[in-house]
């Protein structure tokens, strides 16, 4: 949808798109739609996304989050093979904190991440 509306895009999943050239870019915005859960090494490739990433960018996720242990075993989420690895609220706090990361959460399974720029020291 961004092609279509006039924006520069690459793309990368691990199972549908795997060109791993997408980590040597630089990116204004990075959006990762139903990507997160196909990610074999989420501590490598999400790492390496947000060192993508200009400061002053947006980092978009939508993936379906773990509510609870509980309701994970009976979770429709799971069932999915190419579905890998899973996330929880928690686990996407902690990301933002790992990162310094601003934290917005925009839908019950959509956030946004954002890259502070850094100020210089006077």
């Amino acid at each position: 949808m961004f092609g279509e509306a006039g924006h520069s895009v690459v793309v990368f999943d691990p199972f549908y798109a795997p060109d791993r050239d997408v980590f040597r870019g630089e990116y204004d915005f990075i959006t990762a739609t139903e990507v997160l859960e196909h990610i074999r090494n989420p501590r490598r490739d999400l790492h390496r996304l947000w060192n993508c990433l200009k400061p002053g960018g947006w980092f978009g996720v939508m993936t379906g989050l773990a509510l609870s242990r509980a309701r994970f075993s009976g979770w429709h989420y799971i069932r999915d093979a190419t579905h890998v690895r899973f996330f929880s609220r928690a686990t996407i706090r902690w990301l933002a904190d790992q990162w310094d990361a601003d934290l917005l959460f925009v839908a019950p399974d959509a956030f946004l991440f954002y890259k502070r720029i850094p100020y210089p020291c006077e």
